[in-house]
């Protein structure tokens, strides 16, 4: 298989998972407008919102954390891929798909049909629906990048709750009979529909991606449960199957599976990671969590909490919060990465350094340690605190070009906090040392227990200065 071959996916269905703590931040809550139905894709967030007193369409930037209106008319469950974002909308006093275009700041129409036309997804330059227009529900599809729509199932019975990554289209079928609801799909290079699964039960909620296809399928004693197929090897597999317990509204992009599961008597959510062949928590509060949607490294979801209905996420890269730093050690190196980080703070040495990823550092005996992420990928930034809660303790910027390096001294056996994270919201790989410094040599200027041309930069920089 693609992603997990068949044999570890069964081994990890017998573990049994264990909690997971994720940097989770509120994207948008309000005490005066429910909102509901998030996507995400790459750093923008959409969802349905009635803070005007209408149903519109809002949308968050997670690299600015910026939040925007996509569409104060009358418009509702929306989908966002790259730079589009869809909607249904009733401007026409009918249901239509509209969409806009983030990089050109353009709105145009997809299907303006006096039919009906329902829940549009996106995925690449395809958007798909579910229409009305032969007097049964239908799959229809547009390609933005040729203007041109074309069918995609009008078979006999109700087709509905499509989806696609713009290289397949999967959809509920019940060309069968109502009662025995299949997941069909269609790959757009070839013209050609196929099933993905028609056993004698009700499957729901398909979605798909990079050739997984995910669905809910109660052929479990009715239980909702998590079902995968891997189109490549035309192999099917069980993602979750709790007895007693329902899970539903699955959604995958690369390794991760999300989805709403009750197993704890309320909606929390739910994850599966196919690289790693294991399942684990990514919010379980008491209230009801629903409706999750995944993008790299960040779920977001519906999330109840609150007085209205609120919209939540977190990232799932192990270290995006403090309580989970990575524990490094002198003289071992670190290899890391910030993109999916997420974050609100700033340290004192930068700007809008966001995105961080959190390491523990407790050094054995009192010294000076040098802890750099000189030979990083990106504009780094690095910082030391004295605790999760605590005080910064020092903090660089540039040190050795665009990377960041500063000598911590410290006291034996005591936990250190280092705090990684890009300049202006950069974001890429870094590579992260810490080493002892007994004794610094005399011709260390920079005091990084190094004598080489940063020293020499420093002195010829003060030797000018001074004339």
């Amino acid at each position: 298989m693609k992603k997990a071959n068949l044999v570890l996916i069964i081994a990890a269905l017998l573990l049994t998972a264990a909690p997971n703590a994720f940097a989770e931040i509120p994207i948008c809550v309000s005490s005066t407008a429910d909102t509901w139905l998030p996507d995400v894709s790459g750093d923008i967030i959409v969802w349905r919102d009635n803070r005007n007193g209408n149903i519109n369409v809002y949308g968050y930037n997670l690299a600015t954390h910026t939040e925007f209106p996509v569409c104060t008319q009358v418009s509702t469950t929306p989908s966002v891929s790259g730079n589009i974002v869809v909607w249904r909308d009733v401007r026409n006093g009918n249901n239509d798909i509209y969409a806009y275009n983030f990089s050109t700041q353009t709105e145009f129409p997809i299907c303006t049909l006096t039919s009906s036309q329902e829940e549009p997804v996106v995925g690449g330059n395809i958007v798909v629906w579910y229409d009305s227009r032969n007097g049964n529900w239908d799959i229809y599809g547009y390609d933005i990048s040729t203007s041109t729509e074309f069918p995609v199932c009008t078979a006999a019975g109700t087709q509905d709750q499509p989806h696609t990554d713009g290289n397949t289209i999967v959809w509920k079928d019940c060309r069968n009979g109502s009662a025995y609801a299949d997941i069909y799909a269609y790959d757009i290079a070839t013209s050609t529909e196929f099933p993905v699964c028609t056993n004698t039960a009700y499957q729901s909620y398909p979605a798909v991606d990079d050739g997984v296809v995910v669905w809910s399928d109660n052929r479990n004693y009715s239980d909702g449960d998590i079902y995968a197929y891997d189109i490549s090897t035309s192999t099917e597999f069980p993602v979750c199957t709790l007895l007693g317990s329902y899970q539903y509204y699955p959604d995958i992009e690369g390794d991760i599976i999300v989805w709403q599961d009750d197993r704890n008597g309320n909606n929390d959510i739910y994850a599966y990671d196919l690289s790693a062949a294991t399942e684990f928590q990514v919010c379980t509060l008491t209230s009801s969590q629903e409706y999750p949607a995944v993008s790299g490294n960040f779920v977001v979801w519906q999330d109840d909490r609150g007085s209205d209905h609120d919209i939540y996420g977190c990232g799932l890269l192990e270290g995006d919060d403090c309580d989970g730093a990575i524990e490094v050690f002198q003289d071992v190196t670190y290899s890391g990465s910030n993109v999916g980080a997420t974050g609100l703070d700033e340290t004192s040495c930068s700007y809008n350094d966001i995105f961080d990823v959190w390491h523990s550092f407790t050094p054995a005996a009192a010294d000076d340690y040098t802890v750099s992420l000189c030979g990083s990928s990106f504009d780094t930034t690095l910082a030391v605190y004295d605790g999760c809660s605590g005080t910064e303790v020092i903090c660089n910027d540039d040190y050795c070009g665009k990377q960041s390096q500063v000598l911590l001294k410290a006291r034996a056996g005591y936990e250190y906090i280092i705090r990684v994270a890009g300049y202006d919201g950069a974001r890429g790989s870094y590579t992260l040392n810490i080493t002892q410094c007994d004794l610094p040599p005399d011709s260390d200027l920079t005091g990084d227990c190094r004598v080489n041309l940063n020293d020499f930069s420093k002195m010829a920089s003060e030797w000018l200065e001074d004339g």
